[in-house]
């Protein structure tokens, strides 16, 4: 009975820390794609292009370069919330470290641009560093249990991007510059709000700097970067090789397809956050095979539900949202949304491995996964165009997803229901034939199947969310 109450006070746990979240990112996520209509009206498909690969580049160069320390700090602090000396500690080396690598390669970048003439080069090179910096300060929070600090900083980030995109494109007209400078204000704003809720300086002692304590977070973080490197070719090397083998409008149109797959990627990307934080506390419960094998099932038929009804609802939207030059993204849509559901299966895996620190693992299996991405993409790319770009990512994440799979097994005895696997792939085949089939009668069968699907592959959780959610939301430990 004791076991079950922690089982039930862990998903509790889940419940509240994933409604928090979701009320700053999921909000902010959607006021950025609620500006695709003015981005697609007032940029041309070359100057989108460049905005999207800037973008690209800076998200997932930020941390590897600085060898995700900012993850380090996340762990870490999970182990230190009730003692201030290890807050501080854990905080100062990592942030030293993180200073120390961004200057080399400030110093390697700047050298470099006086031999390669990089457009925009001073503007991408800030936006890269604020990109880390609001990293760290964001996954600071989260170690922290701030996790309302990280909702409000998420929402500023959402309202800066709205207000200085229609200062700067709609009323100044300077496009793609215009769209680069809001995006480097989205990641100021964020970082000048986080340093004064968390007080930061507070945490910050030098006297606490230890090589051997840097070397264990180094440690911990540095077989995360064969990981961002991974995600760096699944999911820029894409645009790179369409830019080289189709031109610069061919990845503007790419780039506009993948929007509506980050509407999943997003809601996913706030549970999986709440996830692994929770795995990460629960890692020694005598229930965590248990808590594991039911929380990824019940989060893999949600998930895949909410995959599910987008594509069976973007026929009726997908005009509302793209202007006519950019009509083309809607054939690569539903590759893309399958492959972000499998990706999400990737995420909750990763989520382990994270709670049990074997961040060696999470890297063997991501170049795993990029080996067979790059290899799709540079091989058919020039065959089949934007369609073996949008399918690279999604048979990379099903490899990934069963080698991991059975990779976890050595560690936890976490089970998968393959019925929800078949149900799901039944689901998607039906939806996506009635997508491409473009009948209106047919996309309205579509969407209501997709609904009663929907609740009927969640029906137990949503009892259970109605019974306990109300109360979870103001449940203190």
């Amino acid at each position: 009975m004791g076991q079950e109450a922690d089982n039930t006070r862990a998903k509790l746990d889940l419940i509240k820390n994933t409604v928090i979240l979701a009320f700053g990112k999921f909000s902010s996520q959607i006021i950025v794609f609620l500006m695709l209509p003015l981005y697609t009206s007032y940029l041309s498909p070359n100057e989108y292009g460049v905005v999207d690969l800037v973008v690209t580049y800076a998200a997932l160069l930020a941390p590897t370069l600085t060898i995700q320390m900012e993850m380090a700090v996340f762990r870490f602090l999970i182990e230190n919330r009730e003692n201030k000396p290890g807050i501080t500690k854990v905080i100062t080396n990592a942030l030293s470290v993180a200073i120390a690598l961004t200057i080399i390669c400030l110093s390697i970048s700047i050298v470099v641009n006086i031999f390669v003439d990089i457009p925009h080069f001073y503007l991408i090179l800030c936006i890269i560093v604020a990109a880390f910096f609001a990293g760290f300060l964001l996954q600071t929070s989260r170690g922290l249990g701030k996790n309302l600090n990280y909702a409000i900083a998420s929402i500023l980030t959402g309202l800066t991007t709205v207000i200085s995109n229609v200062m700067l494109i709609v009323v100044y007209k300077l496009g793609a510059t215009g769209m680069l400078v809001s995006l480097l204000l989205s990641y100021l704003i964020p970082i000048i709000y986080l340093l004064i809720s968390l007080k930061f300086w507070q945490y910050l002692n030098f006297s606490t700097l230890e090589k051997t304590y840097r070397s264990k977070l180094i440690r911990y973080s540095a077989p995360l970067v064969p990981n961002g490197v991974a995600w760096w070719v699944i999911n820029a090397a894409d645009r790179t090789i369409i830019l080289f083998a189709l031109g610069l409008a061919a990845n503007g149109v790419y780039a506009v397809s993948t929007r509506f797959a980050m509407i999943y990627s997003a809601v996913f990307a706030i549970f999986s956050m709440s996830w692994t934080e929770s795995a990460s506390v629960h890692i020694r419960s005598e229930q965590r095979d248990r808590y594991f094998t039911e929380t990824i099932d019940s989060a893999l038929r949600f998930f895949g539900s909410v995959g599910v009804l987008i594509i069976a609802v973007l026929p009726f939207v997908f005009t509302l949202f793209v202007a006519e030059n950019f009509r083309e993204a809607y054939l690569y849509i539903p590759l893309m949304m399958i492959g972000a559901v499998l990706n999400s299966i990737v995420g909750l895996y990763g989520g382990i491995y994270v709670a049990l620190k074997k961040t060696g693992k999470v890297a063997t299996t991501s170049v795993f996964a990029t080996v067979i991405s790059l290899a799709i993409n540079l091989v058919f790319i020039k065959v089949f165009g934007l369609f073996a770009a949008a399918s690279a990512g999604g048979i990379a994440f099903l490899a990934m997803a069963i080698y991991r799979h059975f990779d976890l097994q050595k560690f936890v005895a976490v089970r998968f229901r393959f019925q929800t696997l078949g149900l799901l792939f039944v689901a998607f085949g039906m939806v996506t034939t009635s997508y491409y089939l473009r009948l209106e009668w047919l996309h309205i069968i579509a969407l209501v199947a997709a609904l009663i699907f929907g609740y009927a592959m969640n029906r137990n959780e949503l009892k259970f969310l109605g019974k306990k959610a109300l109360g979870a939301i103001p449940y203190k430990r």
